[in-house]
């Protein structure tokens, strides 16, 4: 057995939790949606030998020391899910440090589930910084089915990392 193998093994002992998403058949959508056991779901293209084991990975609440000097990288990244788009599953928002979360988008390719906050991820992709404009942050508050009174409080555009997900792995 290689160590890719033991990896996949122990990660899937060390998993809990459901998935809600769909069975489909691997056979006829061999690089959209699969499922592993009852706790882990893949999602997108894979991206390397595997979207579970990733050795390169690093913490969310590395990205934006690791982004610093960068205009954008590709890196997968690991962390637990905030928040998730309540209209169609297309955004996450990604925990980091000190209050800062990284906006993961999936550029409509898939849809993650819109009840996965709290869950933890691996996704594939790359990063880079965007500015959001006012509208757009006022639309992902929408999403996020938030009050009137805190939508309108948003004002200006909002310079912020920006992670794009090729493929995704839910834990």
């Amino acid at each position: 057995m290689n160590y890719k193998q033991i990896a996949f093994l122990l990660l899937l002992a060390a998993c809990k939790g459901s998935d809600k998403q769909p069975a489909k058949d691997p056979a006829t959508e061999p690089d959209t949606i699969q499922h592993l056991g009852d706790s882990i779901v893949l999602f997108g293209k894979k991206m390397g030998d595997t979207l579970l084991v990733s050795k390169d990975a690093i913490p969310a609440n590395k990205l934006y020391a690791t982004m610093a000097d960068k205009d954008s990288l590709i890196v997968s990244v690991y962390g637990e899910v905030e928040a998730v788009c309540q209209a169609a599953g297309c955004w996450l928002r990604v925990k980091a440090d000190d209050g800062k979360t990284v906006m993961a988008y999936t550029a409509e390719e898939f849809s993650f589930d819109t009840d996965i906050a709290g869950r933890k991820v691996l996704l594939n992709g790359y990063a880079r910084w965007d500015v959001t404009t006012e509208a757009e942050l006022k639309h992902f508050a929408e999403d996020e089915n938030k009050k009137k009174e805190e939508i309108a409080a948003i004002k200006g555009d909002k310079k912020e990392l920006s992670y794009y997900i090729k493929g995704a792995s839910v834990l």
